[in-house]
């Protein structure tokens, strides 16, 4: 049993470890992707490539992409398939939705420290 209760602490003490490191990583994404639209900004006003700084060289590519599928666009596909007839649509989509697979996750959490007389195993 004590076996398992170090196991949890330190499951515990990482979870936390775990939890700084994402907030520190988190401001650092932000301010990279606030750094990154100044720089897009400029470089497409000044209708520029390539940027080459000391050794490195930053290049702008812009390309095309799709977008994802979600449901409205499944909706809209299947409104212009179908002539804009809402039955077939609705029957369509609920047969897309039904079909769709069931995942089953499973997760812990940390919650507050139970009183005294409440901990379990």
């Amino acid at each position: 049993m004590s076996d398992f209760k170090s196991v949890m602490t330190e499951w515990i003490e990482i979870k936390k470890h775990i939890a700084q490191a994402r907030k520190d990583i988190s401001m650092l994404v932000k301010r990279e992707k606030t750094l990154s639209e100044v720089i897009k900004q400029n470089m497409v006003q000044n209708d520029v490539e390539d940027v080459k700084i000391s050794d490195k060289k930053v290049r702008l590519r812009v390309k095309n992409a799709k977008g994802s599928i979600t449901r409205d666009v499944i909706q809209t596909g299947l409104m212009s398939y179908f002539g804009g007839d809402a039955v077939k649509v609705e029957g369509a989509m609920k047969a897309i939705i039904d079909s769709a697979p069931v995942k089953q996750r499973s997760t812990l959490s940390i919650l507050r420290a139970p009183a005294a007389s409440d901990e379990g195993v």
